[in-house]
């Protein structure tokens, strides 16, 4: 494999890690009683957070990263785009029937729905901001494109 495509690969196993171990540490952190049933709590919101990362990151991150290249703060921005997408896949009224909601005080008021907004924006963009100096390591010690000859 050449290095850009050990550079993407390692980009790729990144986003899941990024966004697994900052979802994981949510309920160790909040919770932390014993250590067996704060692993248990990491290990499961790991899961969430990786599975969660690939499925709505993955495909905002290759966008973000063919489009919007020149940007240092880019993964964190796509972070905020990523928590938008990951509410809406979540808490969002995606049946037609429901769409009224989203102007009503139901969906805004009464349902905390800004709390949870500022909520997903810390977690993602904290994991955006670890993925961005997960990236900085891998550029640094795997670049994408080599200086050699």
């Amino acid at each position: 494999m050449n290095r850009k495509g050990t550079n993407l690969l390692l980009r790729v196993g990144a986003l899941p890690l990024s966004g697994g171990v900052i979802v994981g540490l949510l309920p160790v952190l909040l919770i932390g009683r014993e250590y067996f049933e704060s692993a248990g709590y990491f290990f499961v919101f790991f899961l969430i957070g990786a599975v969660l990362s690939v499925l709505v990151g993955l495909p905002l991150v290759l966008f973000i990263d063919r489009f919007f290249s020149v940007y240092r703060a880019r993964y964190i921005v796509g972070g905020i785009v990523c928590s938008f997408l990951i509410l809406i896949i979540l808490d969002g009224p995606i049946r037609p029937q429901h769409w009224h909601l989203w102007g009503g005080l139901e969906f805004w008021g009464r349902r905390a729905v800004l709390l949870k907004v500022f909520i997903f924006l810390s977690i993602v963009a904290t994991a955006g901001a670890v993925y961005s100096g997960l990236v900085l390591v891998i550029n640094k010690f795997m670049p994408a494109h080599s200086n050699e000859g």
